[in-house]
């Protein structure tokens, strides 16, 4: 059929307005959406100082408790807390250790992008044989680690350098799944953080009398003295503060210089991870970004007071140590980062909703809450971001804005993305490729 000029004329008319309408309410349609950040929780906020320890409205509402995180350092709850960190029940420990192993096994094909290890380069290697060491255990309520990690009796885990190894805590086993997930994916990142991959892995594989006698001799002429051991059994020797045979990162290669030397232990060939490429991105935004909060943190590292003027003591530390990888706020936003990877792709695997997502960030929505409403400091600001940063870090990776609908923020933070693990790309041959001079 043919149009005439004037029809012609009248269609693309036409096809102009359907266009613009389009893109108006597209348009319209980002503008009325939150972005992905706290904004999108920050309407519950409401004081839950009073209210229970669990906040569900009904057993069946999730798989575990939502934990009141209002009740941090509120002492006059303190004993309804020491009794909910008792030891869980056996199908919640089952359970805890289950969803470990999983969030492990995503970790790896997070890092490995699901290639064999004979196909990955020895950066990426590291930090899988990292990974497929690494061990769970629960935690008993009095368990060092986690009285070391804050409140006591609180749900939580910590990771423990010197024994490469995570501690469930009590009262973390009965929260639900999905905060669980999140839980276990952060502490997973300090196991591969710029920190932790400073320094080799270690093996630690026991002693016998022989090994014994060698750490006797050279006790009789370093700093080792021969007290440190007393038999154990008829073919092994105990070594006072010898960690279990297993791994654990070499935080004190002093000592375990003579540990190696008499086969005791043994260092991790390719473990270590000085400084390395695929978190430099990172490590430099953190060192841009952060440098007056560490600043801060030396101050108080040296027990300084914050001055303009700065002592000799703090230029030398400074300078000796330009960026430490092991500033505490900075190694938080690494296992956030890496954390909110792992939870992205098990979004993606388990087509995960939104309300489910939202049972992940229960802690970080409840913590926004305590920060807004409360006046005292849940968290020291040289330790973590506020939980509206930490909100943000988590929504970050792609995919997460679709499930949410909401828009990234634009606010540059420093994180790690997919991109970080990606195997690095074969050059393209091309009959136009210039000689490269050497």
């Amino acid at each position: 059929m043919n149009l005439s000029a004037r029809g012609r004329l009248l269609l693309g008319f036409a096809a102009i307005l359907f266009i613009f309408s389009t893109v108006r309410a597209e348009s319209g349609k980002s503008q009325g959406a939150k972005s992905c950040s706290g904004e999108l929780y920050i309407a519950e906020c409401k004081d839950l100082s009073k209210s229970p320890l669990d906040l569900r409205q009904s057993g069946s509402e999730a798989d575990g408790v939502l934990f009141n995180y209002f009740l941090a350092a509120d002492y006059r709850r303190s004993d309804e807390i020491k009794n909910f960190n008792r030891e869980a029940p056996f199908d919640l420990r089952q359970r805890a250790i289950k969803i470990a192993g999983e969030i492990k096994s995503a970790a790896i094909a997070l890092v490995t992008s699901g290639k064999p290890d004979s196909e990955l380069p020895p950066e990426t290697l590291a930090l899988v044989t990292r990974l497929k060491t690494l061990k769970f255990r629960l935690a008993g309520a009095s368990d060092a680690d986690c009285m070391a990690a804050g409140d006591p009796g609180l749900p939580n885990a910590a990771y423990n350098q010197l024994v490469h190894t995570i501690a469930i805590c009590p009262a973390e086993v009965k929260v639900t799944s999905q905060d669980l997930s999140v839980t276990l994916a952060h502490e997973i990142g300090h196991a591969v953080s710029p920190c932790s991959m400073s320094a080799p892995l270690i093996n630690f594989k026991g002693s016998t009398q022989a090994a014994g006698a060698c750490l006797t001799n050279i006790g009789s002429g370093s700093d080792r003295a021969a007290s440190d051991l007393e038999e154990w059994g008829p073919d092994e020797i105990k070594i006072s503060n010898l960690p279990d045979p297993g791994y654990g990162v070499d935080r004190d290669p002093k000592r375990n210089d003579d540990l190696v030397r008499c086969g005791v232990a043994e260092r991790v060939p390719g473990s270590l991870l000085n400084q390395p490429a695929i978190y430099r991105k990172f490590t430099t935004c953190n060192n841009v970004d952060g440098e007056a909060e560490y600043d801060r943190w030396i101050a108080k590292r040296l027990d300084e007071p914050i001055a303009s003027v700065r002592s000799k003591e703090f230029e030398k530390y400074k300078k000796d140590n330009p960026y430490d990888v092991c500033f505490r706020k900075h190694d938080e936003r690494f296992a956030d980062s890496f954390g909110a990877l792992v939870l992205a792709k098990r979004a993606r695997e388990t087509d995960m909703t939104p309300s489910q997502f939202g049972i992940a960030m229960h802690f970080l929505r409840n913590m926004q809450c305590a920060e807004k409403v409360r006046s005292d400091v849940i968290h020291p600001p040289l330790d973590h971001d506020e939980a509206s940063e930490r909100l943000i870090r988590f929504m970050k990776p792609p995919g997460i804005a679709a499930l949410l609908n909401c828009v990234p923020v634009k606010k540059p933070i420093c994180a790690i993305d997919e991109a970080t693990f990606a195997p690095p790309q074969a050059p393209t041959p091309s009959s136009n490729a210039l000689p490269v001079s050497r």
